[in-house]
């Protein structure tokens, strides 16, 4: 797996544009409501309400692809789960005259909803949809160009707390951890549940203000008393 840009073409400023290729041969397979196959090419990841323009079109595009997923599962019907499709011209910078094609997403809701994340590898999330997935990048970054305020705004706009990645294999995504809150895609690890911090005094987790349930800390203070 990589993160890759190439030059942009066109009046995109000092932005580069993710590469684009190669693109996945075929679709993604579900194997449970928190794991997906995914095959390889190249992917946007991040939350995938940022692929669509907040216009008219791309209003009526995502939230057919919340219908076709029911919410990527969070409704709780049989239908729905981590992939949905949605039909968008295969060509966005002219979209009256483009044949259509069904574009796959997969995602999985945050244990938490909105807000900032970030992988094992330091990589930036924004979230304003509960939700992180995978996009294929040639669309996503097809469609950003063709955004109203200009490509470098669309390219801006998609590549800002998001990331580009090529797996070169088929790759796992899943959904598990402490409140379902490990997001997987391939090798890529996102956190969005509370990672415990180890106690400075006995190494076990603390909670999520940081206190150490086992009352070391309290000890240790007291000696620090005792101390002065």
């Amino acid at each position: 797996m990589s993160d890759q840009t190439t030059p942009a073409e066109g009046d995109t400023g000092a932005l580069t544009t993710p590469v684009t290729e190669p693109r996945p041969t075929s679709h993604p397979r579900v194997v449970t409501d928190r794991h997906v196959t995914v095959p390889a090419g190249a992917y946007y990841l991040g939350d995938p309400c940022y692929v669509f323009h907040n216009d008219e079109r791309g209003s009526e595009q995502w939230s057919a692809l919340l219908d076709d997923s029911d919410y990527f599962g969070a409704g709780g019907t049989p239908e729905g789960g981590p992939l949905g499709f949605v039909e968008v011209p295969v060509d966005p910078a002219h979209p009256e005259d483009s044949a259509l094609t069904r574009l796959p997403v997969v995602a999985f809701r945050t244990a938490y909803g909105d807000g900032g994340y970030e992988d094992r590898e330091g990589h930036s999330y924004s979230v304003d949809a509960g939700m992180i997935g995978l996009v294929p990048a040639w669309w996503a970054v097809a469609n950003a160009l063709t955004a109203e305020s200009g490509p470098a705004d669309g390219l801006r706009y998609l590549t800002t707390n998001a990331r580009f990645v090529v797996f070169t294999t088929e790759v796992q995504c899943t959904k598990g951890g402490p409140d379902e809150g490990l997001l997987t895609f391939g090798p890529v690890e996102i956190p969005t549940h509370h990672e415990p911090d180890p106690c400075y005094v006995c190494g076990r987790d603390t909670d999520a203000a940081g206190y150490c349930g086992w009352g070391c800390q309290e000890d240790d203070e007291d000696d620090e008393d005792e101390q002065q």
